[in-house]
């Protein structure tokens, strides 16, 4: 039989349990406290910030209609860009020609209601002083060629390679080549001399539009051709339409300094095969060699005499049967001599 529990030794556990029960309670009220703390600063502070974004919406709706009751209390006007003076087509607009005037009637659709939207522009249409200025009475001044009193704009068509290969450029000085044909066959000139270029490749119109070739058949710009704006004399624009007409461009290249005017005799076939010049050389081409002469069995080895090609006679120790004569080459400027024996 156990031995009974000494009443005081149950006094003691009793009262170390209830003195933990009273921290532990103590402890969770605090936390608790603060828990409760947090939240209610938190409510207050998303309070207060909800309370001033409601005043600043107030304020915002008090100035949305004190601004509508003044507009409504105030007549409402137009901003207006008038002519100060009378205006005339082709003529630029700087900024004295123009002022800004408020008007209480509603502009008409189009009208310029400010300043930069006039000023640089080009008269199209005539403008009374006073009268308010439409975007359909101007034009845009940058898209213009600025041609000198007396010249004339014009447009040619060249190919890739008449059109200097993509190194032409504005503000360029060119010659201007045309071949053409003559008498069954092609002669080059240089057509004009030291001409400035404006626009390269911009649009695709030729001089005429559409041309004809020397048959008379029509032909359209190649879609592939480089349209190339010269500024020339009316006269010099009727040779270029006339060339257009009948032949083909080409462009050659001056140095910016070069404004020398060379006179150029042309190049034909005949220019083209003997490679140089005769006249530039001092020398005299020679003549046509004489016609075959036929025999009763027909035409047989050609005899040239020494006559006909201003050569020297045979020597007279040459074999009977043959002889010998000298030829005067020409390659380029330079020549040689070169013996033969026939």
């Amino acid at each position: 039989m156990p031995a009974p529990r000494k009443p005081k030794k149950v006094l003691v556990q009793f009262a170390i349990a209830l003195v933990v029960a009273i921290i532990l309670g103590v402890g969770a009220l605090v936390v608790g406290f603060g828990i409760i703390t947090n939240v209610t600063g938190s409510a207050e502070s998303k309070q207060k910030e909800l309370l001033a974004e409601k005043e600043k919406l107030e304020a915002e709706k008090k100035r949305l209609q004190d601004e509508q009751l003044r507009m409504q209390s105030t007549p409402k006007t137009f901003k207006v860009v008038q002519a100060v003076t009378d205006l005339t087509p082709g003529q630029p607009i700087t900024q004295e020609m123009v002022t800004l005037v408020q008007t209480p009637d509603r502009p008409m659709a189009g009208t310029l209601s400010m300043l930069s939207q006039a000023v640089g522009k080009m008269v199209k249409l005539p403008i009374m002083k006073g009268e308010p200025i439409e975007m359909g009475r101007l034009l845009d001044a940058g898209g213009f060629i600025n041609v000198q009193d007396g010249m004339r704009a014009i447009t040619i068509q060249v190919d890739a390679i008449g059109g200097l290969n993509g190194s032409l450029i504005p503000g360029a000085h060119v010659d201007v080549l045309t071949t053409v044909a003559k008498n069954e066959g092609s002669v080059t000139r240089t057509l004009l001399q030291d001409i400035p270029v404006i626009t390269v490749g911009e649009g695709s119109s030729t001089a005429s539009g559409g041309n004809a070739n020397s048959n008379g058949a029509s032909k359209s710009a190649s879609s592939s051709g480089l349209p190339v704006t010269l500024v020339v004399t009316p006269r010099q624009a009727e040779l270029l339409t006339l060339a257009n007409t009948v032949g083909a461009f080409h462009l050659t290249l001056r140095n910016f300094g070069d404004k020398r005017k060379n006179k150029m005799t042309g190049a034909d076939i005949t220019s083209l095969m003997t490679g140089v010049d005769p006249d530039a050389l001092g020398k005299h081409a020679p003549s046509k060699p004489r016609m075959p002469i036929g025999g009763g069995d027909g035409f047989h080895n050609v005899n040239y005499s020494p006559d006909a090609m201003n050569l020297p006679a045979p020597s007279a120790g040459a074999p009977a049967g043959s002889s010998r004569f000298s030829m005067q080459i020409y390659r380029g400027t330079g020549s040689e001599t070169m013996d033969f024996q026939q």
